[in-house]
Protein backbone atom coordinates (compact mmCIF):
# COMPACT_ATOMS: atom_id res chain seq x y z
CA UNK A 1 0.00 0.00 0.00
CA UNK A 2 2.73 2.45 0.73
CA UNK A 3 3.75 2.18 -3.13
CA UNK A 4 0.11 3.57 -3.97
CA UNK A 5 0.80 6.45 -1.99
CA UNK A 6 4.53 6.87 -2.90
CA UNK A 7 3.20 6.94 -6.89
CA UNK A 8 0.45 9.23 -5.49
CA UNK A 9 3.28 11.98 -4.67
CA UNK A 10 5.27 11.05 -8.31
CA UNK A 11 2.23 11.47 -10.02
CA UNK A 12 1.36 15.23 -8.40
CA UNK A 13 5.01 16.34 -8.89
CA UNK A 14 5.98 16.36 -5.08
CA UNK A 15 9.13 14.06 -5.40
CA UNK A 16 10.32 14.59 -1.78
CA UNK A 17 7.20 12.71 -0.44
CA UNK A 18 7.29 10.03 -2.48
CA UNK A 19 10.79 9.54 -0.99
CA UNK A 20 9.66 9.24 2.28
CA UNK A 21 8.26 5.46 1.57
CA UNK A 22 10.52 2.42 1.23
CA UNK A 23 11.60 0.61 -2.19
CA UNK A 24 8.66 -1.52 -3.82
CA UNK A 25 7.37 -4.95 -2.88
CA UNK A 26 8.45 -7.79 -4.15
CA UNK A 27 5.52 -8.78 -6.88
CA UNK A 28 3.76 -11.98 -5.05
CA UNK A 29 0.41 -11.65 -5.95
CA UNK A 30 -2.46 -8.88 -7.42
CA UNK A 31 -1.96 -6.04 -4.72
CA UNK A 32 1.99 -6.33 -4.68
CA UNK A 33 1.78 -6.41 -9.08
CA UNK A 34 -0.39 -3.25 -8.91
CA UNK A 35 1.91 -1.80 -6.66
CA UNK A 36 5.65 -2.51 -8.26
CA UNK A 37 3.20 -0.67 -11.16
CA UNK A 38 2.10 2.21 -9.35
CA UNK A 39 5.37 2.64 -7.76
CA UNK A 40 7.97 2.67 -10.52
CA UNK A 41 9.31 6.29 -11.30
CA UNK A 42 7.01 8.21 -13.46
CA UNK A 43 7.29 11.10 -15.71
CA UNK A 44 4.68 13.69 -16.42
CA UNK A 45 4.96 12.49 -19.97
CA UNK A 46 3.98 8.98 -19.53
CA UNK A 47 0.52 9.87 -17.36
CA UNK A 48 -1.52 7.71 -20.15
CA UNK A 49 0.44 4.48 -19.71
CA UNK A 50 1.11 4.66 -15.92
CA UNK A 51 -2.96 5.12 -15.25
CA UNK A 52 -4.03 2.91 -18.05
CA UNK A 53 -1.51 -0.14 -16.80
CA UNK A 54 -2.36 0.52 -13.59
CA UNK A 55 -5.96 0.56 -14.40
CA UNK A 56 -5.76 -2.77 -16.39
CA UNK A 57 -3.90 -4.91 -13.56
CA UNK A 58 -6.75 -3.77 -10.95
CA UNK A 59 -9.68 -4.93 -13.23
CA UNK A 60 -7.39 -8.30 -14.33
CA UNK A 61 -7.22 -8.78 -10.89
CA UNK A 62 -10.56 -7.56 -9.53
CA UNK A 63 -8.56 -5.40 -7.18
CA UNK A 64 -11.92 -2.87 -6.18
CA UNK A 65 -10.34 -0.89 -3.63
CA UNK A 66 -6.91 -0.45 -5.16
CA UNK A 67 -8.42 0.36 -8.47
CA UNK A 68 -10.53 3.67 -6.48
CA UNK A 69 -6.82 4.11 -5.16
CA UNK A 70 -5.70 4.70 -8.09
CA UNK A 71 -8.88 6.70 -9.71
CA UNK A 72 -8.64 9.25 -6.49
CA UNK A 73 -4.99 9.89 -7.20
CA UNK A 74 -5.89 10.43 -11.14
CA UNK A 75 -8.17 13.17 -10.36
CA UNK A 76 -5.62 14.18 -7.43
CA UNK A 77 -3.03 14.91 -10.19
CA UNK A 78 -4.78 17.06 -12.33
CA UNK A 79 -4.51 14.53 -16.03
CA UNK A 80 -6.85 14.84 -18.09
CA UNK A 81 -7.26 11.12 -19.33
CA UNK A 82 -8.59 10.06 -22.28
CA UNK A 83 -11.61 8.14 -23.47
CA UNK A 84 -9.18 4.98 -23.43
CA UNK A 85 -7.92 5.38 -20.09
CA UNK A 86 -11.15 5.94 -18.59
CA UNK A 87 -12.28 2.80 -20.67
CA UNK A 88 -9.69 0.86 -18.70
CA UNK A 89 -11.42 2.55 -15.33
CA UNK A 90 -14.37 1.51 -16.44
CA UNK A 91 -13.75 -2.24 -16.72
CA UNK A 92 -12.45 -1.91 -12.85
CA UNK A 93 -15.71 -1.40 -11.66
CA UNK A 94 -17.44 -3.40 -14.51
CA UNK A 95 -15.27 -6.31 -13.42
CA UNK A 96 -15.82 -5.97 -10.06
CA UNK A 97 -19.71 -5.64 -10.32
CA UNK A 98 -19.36 -1.90 -8.56
CA UNK A 99 -22.06 -0.51 -11.15
CA UNK A 100 -22.92 2.00 -9.15
CA UNK A 101 -19.22 3.63 -9.64
CA UNK A 102 -19.47 2.49 -12.86
CA UNK A 103 -22.54 4.18 -14.15
CA UNK A 104 -21.47 7.47 -12.60
CA UNK A 105 -18.36 7.43 -14.25
CA UNK A 106 -19.85 6.49 -17.95
CA UNK A 107 -22.33 9.19 -17.56
CA UNK A 108 -19.43 11.81 -16.83
CA UNK A 109 -17.64 10.57 -20.07
CA UNK A 110 -17.96 13.43 -22.80
CA UNK A 111 -16.44 11.35 -25.34
CA UNK A 112 -17.43 7.32 -25.34
CA UNK A 113 -16.54 5.04 -27.96
CA UNK A 114 -17.37 1.78 -28.88
CA UNK A 115 -15.03 0.24 -26.63
CA UNK A 116 -17.25 2.74 -23.68
CA UNK A 117 -20.42 0.88 -24.67
CA UNK A 118 -19.45 -2.71 -24.78
CA UNK A 119 -17.80 -2.63 -21.44
CA UNK A 120 -20.94 -1.69 -20.11
CA UNK A 121 -22.87 -4.52 -21.68
CA UNK A 122 -19.96 -7.32 -21.15
CA UNK A 123 -20.21 -6.03 -17.00
CA UNK A 124 -24.03 -6.30 -16.91
CA UNK A 125 -24.11 -9.61 -18.86
CA UNK A 126 -21.65 -11.34 -16.60
CA UNK A 127 -23.12 -10.10 -13.63
CA UNK A 128 -26.78 -11.40 -14.83
CA UNK A 129 -28.27 -8.33 -15.51
CA UNK A 130 -29.45 -8.30 -19.24
CA UNK A 131 -32.50 -6.28 -18.96
CA UNK A 132 -29.47 -3.75 -18.03
CA UNK A 133 -27.03 -4.62 -20.91
CA UNK A 134 -30.11 -4.51 -23.21
CA UNK A 135 -30.67 -1.13 -22.68
CA UNK A 136 -27.33 0.37 -23.63
CA UNK A 137 -26.79 -1.60 -26.42
CA UNK A 138 -30.66 -0.51 -27.68
CA UNK A 139 -28.77 3.34 -26.76
CA UNK A 140 -25.50 2.80 -28.96
CA UNK A 141 -25.55 5.12 -31.70
CA UNK A 142 -23.58 2.61 -33.92
CA UNK A 143 -23.96 -1.18 -33.43
CA UNK A 144 -20.95 -3.14 -35.28
CA UNK A 145 -20.24 -6.85 -35.28
CA UNK A 146 -18.65 -6.77 -31.75
CA UNK A 147 -21.49 -5.11 -29.56
CA UNK A 148 -23.99 -7.45 -30.94
CA UNK A 149 -21.77 -10.28 -29.97
CA UNK A 150 -21.42 -9.44 -26.63
CA UNK A 151 -25.14 -9.29 -26.50
CA UNK A 152 -25.06 -13.00 -27.63
CA UNK A 153 -22.25 -13.81 -25.17
CA UNK A 154 -24.03 -12.25 -22.15
CA UNK A 155 -27.45 -14.70 -23.19
CA UNK A 156 -25.16 -17.45 -23.59
CA UNK A 157 -23.74 -17.63 -20.71
CA UNK A 158 -26.64 -16.67 -18.42
CA UNK A 159 -27.98 -19.65 -20.17
CA UNK A 160 -30.96 -18.06 -22.28
CA UNK A 161 -29.83 -20.20 -25.59
CA UNK A 162 -33.09 -19.34 -27.14
CA UNK A 163 -32.81 -15.54 -26.68
CA UNK A 164 -29.37 -15.96 -28.08
CA UNK A 165 -30.68 -17.75 -31.07
CA UNK A 166 -33.37 -14.73 -31.48
CA UNK A 167 -30.50 -12.21 -31.40
CA UNK A 168 -28.32 -14.28 -34.15
CA UNK A 169 -31.38 -14.23 -36.32
CA UNK A 170 -32.12 -10.39 -35.83
CA UNK A 171 -28.48 -10.03 -36.70
CA UNK A 172 -29.24 -11.39 -40.06
CA UNK A 173 -32.29 -9.33 -40.80
CA UNK A 174 -29.95 -6.09 -40.14
CA UNK A 175 -27.38 -7.43 -42.43
CA UNK A 176 -24.86 -7.91 -39.89
CA UNK A 177 -21.70 -9.46 -41.11
CA UNK A 178 -20.85 -12.39 -38.90
CA UNK A 179 -17.37 -12.92 -38.22
CA UNK A 180 -15.33 -16.13 -36.51
CA UNK A 181 -16.82 -15.26 -33.16
CA UNK A 182 -20.19 -15.11 -33.65
CA UNK A 183 -20.23 -18.67 -35.17
CA UNK A 184 -18.33 -19.77 -32.03
CA UNK A 185 -21.04 -18.47 -29.52
CA UNK A 186 -23.76 -19.47 -32.02
CA UNK A 187 -22.15 -22.96 -32.39
CA UNK A 188 -22.15 -23.56 -28.31
CA UNK A 189 -25.45 -21.88 -27.72
CA UNK A 190 -27.25 -24.66 -30.23
CA UNK A 191 -24.79 -27.44 -28.78
CA UNK A 192 -25.86 -25.82 -25.23
CA UNK A 193 -29.60 -25.59 -26.25
CA UNK A 194 -29.96 -29.14 -26.94
CA UNK A 195 -27.81 -30.46 -23.31
CA UNK A 196 -30.07 -27.84 -21.43
CA UNK A 197 -33.12 -30.16 -22.86
CA UNK A 198 -31.45 -33.23 -21.81
CA UNK A 199 -31.85 -33.87 -25.44
CA UNK A 200 -28.20 -35.06 -25.59
CA UNK A 201 -28.95 -37.04 -28.84
CA UNK A 202 -29.74 -33.67 -30.96
CA UNK A 203 -26.97 -31.88 -29.16
CA UNK A 204 -24.12 -34.74 -30.34
CA UNK A 205 -26.09 -34.97 -33.68
CA UNK A 206 -25.09 -31.15 -34.20
CA UNK A 207 -21.41 -31.84 -32.87
CA UNK A 208 -20.96 -34.82 -34.78
CA UNK A 209 -22.09 -32.49 -38.12
CA UNK A 210 -18.88 -30.14 -37.27
CA UNK A 211 -16.62 -31.64 -40.00
CA UNK A 212 -13.44 -29.97 -38.44
CA UNK A 213 -13.74 -29.46 -34.72
CA UNK A 214 -11.23 -27.06 -33.48
CA UNK A 215 -11.50 -26.11 -29.89
CA UNK A 216 -14.63 -24.29 -29.54
CA UNK A 217 -17.11 -26.80 -30.39
CA UNK A 218 -15.22 -29.55 -28.17
CA UNK A 219 -15.52 -27.06 -25.55
CA UNK A 220 -19.41 -26.38 -25.88
CA UNK A 221 -20.39 -29.98 -25.78
CA UNK A 222 -17.95 -30.36 -22.65
CA UNK A 223 -19.33 -27.84 -21.23
CA UNK A 224 -22.59 -28.77 -21.60
CA UNK A 225 -22.19 -31.71 -20.20
CA UNK A 226 -21.26 -30.60 -16.97
CA UNK A 227 -23.40 -27.83 -16.75
CA UNK A 228 -26.58 -30.48 -16.68
CA UNK A 229 -24.48 -32.94 -14.26
CA UNK A 230 -23.48 -35.61 -17.19
CA UNK A 231 -20.73 -35.27 -15.60
CA UNK A 232 -19.58 -38.97 -16.60
CA UNK A 233 -20.09 -38.25 -20.47
CA UNK A 234 -18.21 -34.96 -20.14
CA UNK A 235 -14.79 -36.54 -19.05
CA UNK A 236 -15.47 -39.88 -22.31
CA UNK A 237 -16.12 -36.66 -24.35
CA UNK A 238 -12.72 -35.41 -23.09
CA UNK A 239 -10.72 -38.42 -23.42
CA UNK A 240 -11.95 -38.64 -27.23
CA UNK A 241 -11.24 -35.22 -27.93
CA UNK A 242 -7.58 -36.14 -26.53
CA UNK A 243 -7.26 -38.71 -28.89
CA UNK A 244 -9.02 -37.38 -31.84
CA UNK A 245 -7.77 -33.40 -31.61
CA UNK A 246 -5.46 -33.33 -29.26
CA UNK A 247 -5.61 -29.66 -28.14
CA UNK A 248 -7.31 -28.90 -24.73
CA UNK A 249 -8.63 -25.35 -24.42
CA UNK A 250 -8.67 -23.20 -21.46
CA UNK A 251 -12.59 -23.45 -20.60
CA UNK A 252 -12.30 -27.48 -21.33
CA UNK A 253 -9.69 -27.31 -18.64
CA UNK A 254 -12.27 -25.58 -16.51
CA UNK A 255 -15.22 -27.88 -16.83
CA UNK A 256 -13.09 -31.53 -16.99
CA UNK A 257 -12.00 -29.88 -13.58
CA UNK A 258 -15.70 -29.13 -12.47
CA UNK A 259 -16.44 -32.92 -13.29
CA UNK A 260 -13.42 -34.35 -11.53
CA UNK A 261 -14.76 -31.82 -8.22
CA UNK A 262 -18.06 -32.97 -8.35
CA UNK A 263 -17.09 -36.74 -8.81
CA UNK A 264 -13.83 -36.69 -6.97
CA UNK A 265 -11.45 -37.91 -9.11
CA UNK A 266 -8.69 -36.90 -7.68
CA UNK A 267 -6.23 -39.19 -9.92
CA UNK A 268 -7.63 -37.38 -12.99
CA UNK A 269 -7.51 -34.14 -11.62
CA UNK A 270 -4.40 -34.89 -10.82
CA UNK A 271 -3.25 -35.60 -14.12
CA UNK A 272 -4.53 -32.94 -15.55
CA UNK A 273 -2.63 -30.10 -13.15
CA UNK A 274 0.59 -32.07 -14.28
CA UNK A 275 -0.75 -31.56 -18.37
CA UNK A 276 -1.39 -27.95 -17.59
CA UNK A 277 2.15 -27.34 -15.93
CA UNK A 278 3.47 -28.47 -19.47
CA UNK A 279 1.54 -26.82 -21.95
CA UNK A 280 1.27 -23.58 -19.73
CA UNK A 281 -2.49 -23.62 -18.78
CA UNK A 282 -1.17 -23.44 -15.66
CA UNK A 283 -0.45 -19.96 -15.59
CA UNK A 284 -3.79 -19.17 -16.59
CA UNK A 285 -6.09 -17.55 -13.63
CA UNK A 286 -9.38 -19.71 -14.55
CA UNK A 287 -7.36 -23.12 -14.59
CA UNK A 288 -5.71 -22.28 -11.61
CA UNK A 289 -8.62 -21.55 -9.34
CA UNK A 290 -10.59 -24.31 -11.48
CA UNK A 291 -7.68 -26.79 -9.77
CA UNK A 292 -7.50 -25.06 -6.62
CA UNK A 293 -11.74 -25.86 -6.59
CA UNK A 294 -10.81 -29.42 -7.29
CA UNK A 295 -7.97 -30.12 -5.22
CA UNK A 296 -10.52 -29.06 -2.00
CA UNK A 297 -13.73 -30.42 -3.21
CA UNK A 298 -11.81 -33.76 -3.81
CA UNK A 299 -10.58 -33.12 0.23
CA UNK A 300 -6.93 -32.73 -0.91
CA UNK A 301 -5.95 -29.54 0.72
CA UNK A 302 -2.62 -30.25 0.96
CA UNK A 303 -1.94 -30.32 -2.91
CA UNK A 304 -4.17 -27.37 -2.83
CA UNK A 305 -2.14 -25.15 -0.47
CA UNK A 306 1.20 -26.23 -2.47
CA UNK A 307 -0.35 -25.43 -5.69
CA UNK A 308 -1.67 -22.08 -3.55
CA UNK A 309 1.65 -21.04 -2.66
CA UNK A 310 3.49 -21.28 -6.43
CA UNK A 311 0.43 -19.54 -8.15
CA UNK A 312 1.44 -15.85 -9.11
CA UNK A 313 -2.10 -15.26 -10.36
CA UNK A 314 -4.49 -15.29 -7.57
CA UNK A 315 -7.30 -13.87 -8.26
CA UNK A 316 -10.53 -13.67 -5.61
CA UNK A 317 -11.61 -16.47 -6.94
CA UNK A 318 -8.67 -18.66 -6.25
CA UNK A 319 -9.12 -17.41 -2.65
CA UNK A 320 -12.78 -18.40 -2.20
CA UNK A 321 -11.95 -22.13 -3.36
CA UNK A 322 -9.17 -22.05 -0.69
CA UNK A 323 -12.11 -20.33 2.45
CA UNK A 324 -14.18 -23.19 1.28
CA UNK A 325 -12.07 -25.97 1.14
CA UNK A 326 -10.46 -25.05 4.37
CA UNK A 327 -14.09 -24.27 6.19
CA UNK A 328 -15.40 -27.47 5.22
CA UNK A 329 -12.25 -28.87 6.66
CA UNK A 330 -12.70 -26.78 9.84
CA UNK A 331 -9.53 -25.17 10.03
CA UNK A 332 -11.59 -22.22 11.20
CA UNK A 333 -7.69 -20.24 11.84
CA UNK A 334 -6.41 -20.49 8.19
CA UNK A 335 -9.68 -19.39 6.67
CA UNK A 336 -9.72 -16.19 8.91
CA UNK A 337 -5.89 -15.60 7.74
CA UNK A 338 -6.57 -16.25 4.24
CA UNK A 339 -9.39 -13.77 4.26
CA UNK A 340 -7.22 -11.10 6.17
CA UNK A 341 -4.70 -11.97 2.94
CA UNK A 342 -7.90 -11.51 0.72
CA UNK A 343 -8.76 -7.65 1.94
CA UNK A 344 -5.43 -6.72 2.57
CA UNK A 345 -4.57 -7.75 -1.39
CA UNK A 346 -7.55 -5.17 -2.21
CA UNK A 347 -9.13 -7.85 -4.07
CA UNK A 348 -12.79 -7.44 -2.14
CA UNK A 349 -15.04 -10.45 -1.25
CA UNK A 350 -18.31 -11.69 -2.04
CA UNK A 351 -21.10 -13.82 -1.16
CA UNK A 352 -19.06 -16.88 -1.18
CA UNK A 353 -15.95 -15.58 0.82
CA UNK A 354 -18.39 -14.15 3.66
CA UNK A 355 -20.19 -17.64 3.76
CA UNK A 356 -16.77 -19.53 4.85
CA UNK A 357 -16.03 -16.62 7.13
CA UNK A 358 -18.45 -16.90 8.95
CA UNK A 359 -18.24 -20.83 8.96
CA UNK A 360 -15.11 -20.12 10.74
CA UNK A 361 -15.78 -17.33 13.07
CA UNK A 362 -18.85 -20.56 14.25
CA UNK A 363 -16.00 -22.46 14.57
CA UNK A 364 -13.16 -20.59 16.57
CA UNK A 365 -15.89 -18.74 18.70
CA UNK A 366 -14.56 -15.72 17.19
CA UNK A 367 -17.91 -13.44 17.62
CA UNK A 368 -15.63 -10.30 17.59
CA UNK A 369 -14.41 -11.01 14.16
CA UNK A 370 -17.89 -12.07 12.94
CA UNK A 371 -18.94 -8.93 13.77
CA UNK A 372 -15.98 -7.02 12.34
CA UNK A 373 -16.91 -8.93 8.64
CA UNK A 374 -20.49 -8.55 9.22
CA UNK A 375 -19.85 -4.72 9.55
CA UNK A 376 -17.59 -5.06 6.32
CA UNK A 377 -20.77 -6.84 4.41
CA UNK A 378 -22.95 -4.18 5.58
CA UNK A 379 -20.48 -1.06 4.17
CA UNK A 380 -19.90 -2.74 0.88
CA UNK A 381 -23.92 -2.92 0.49
CA UNK A 382 -23.47 -6.67 -0.58
CA UNK A 383 -26.57 -8.61 -0.87
CA UNK A 384 -26.78 -11.45 1.22
CA UNK A 385 -27.91 -15.02 -0.36
CA UNK A 386 -29.44 -17.50 1.85
CA UNK A 387 -25.95 -19.27 2.64
CA UNK A 388 -24.08 -16.55 3.79
CA UNK A 389 -27.58 -15.68 6.35
CA UNK A 390 -27.02 -19.50 7.61
CA UNK A 391 -23.43 -19.52 7.94
CA UNK A 392 -23.99 -15.78 10.12
CA UNK A 393 -27.15 -16.98 12.02
CA UNK A 394 -25.08 -20.21 12.55
CA UNK A 395 -22.03 -18.48 13.93
CA UNK A 396 -23.89 -16.21 16.51
CA UNK A 397 -25.42 -19.84 17.63
CA UNK A 398 -22.30 -20.84 18.18
CA UNK A 399 -20.63 -18.21 20.11
CA UNK A 400 -23.70 -18.01 22.32
CA UNK A 401 -25.30 -14.74 21.27
CA UNK A 402 -28.85 -16.37 20.62
CA UNK A 403 -29.90 -12.57 20.79
CA UNK A 404 -28.21 -11.26 17.53
CA UNK A 405 -28.68 -14.21 15.70
CA UNK A 406 -32.63 -13.46 16.15
CA UNK A 407 -32.24 -10.06 15.38
CA UNK A 408 -30.62 -11.25 12.02
CA UNK A 409 -32.74 -13.69 11.15
CA UNK A 410 -35.29 -11.40 11.11
CA UNK A 411 -34.13 -8.88 8.89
Amino acid sequence: MRSVFAQCYRLCGRSSGASNFSSPPKANGAGDTIGVLLFRPVPITSYFTDFSSVFKECAKQGALELGKQAHAHMILSGFRPTTYVLNCLLQVYTNSRDFVFASMLFDKMTLRDVVSWITMINGYGKSKDMDKATSFFDLMPVRDVVSWNSMLSGYLQNGESLKCIEIFVDMGRQGIEFDGRTFAIILKCIVRYYAKCKRFDESLRVFQCIPEKNSVPWSAIVAGCVQNNFLSLALKLFKEMQTVNGGVSQSIYASILRSCAVLSELRLGGQLHAHALKSDFAADGIVTTAMLDMYAKCDSMQDAQILFDKSENLNRQSYNAMITGYSQEEHGFKVLLLFHRLMSLGLGFDEISLSGVFRACALVKGLSEGLQVYGLAIKSNLSVDVCVANAAIDMYGKCQAMGEAFVYSMR
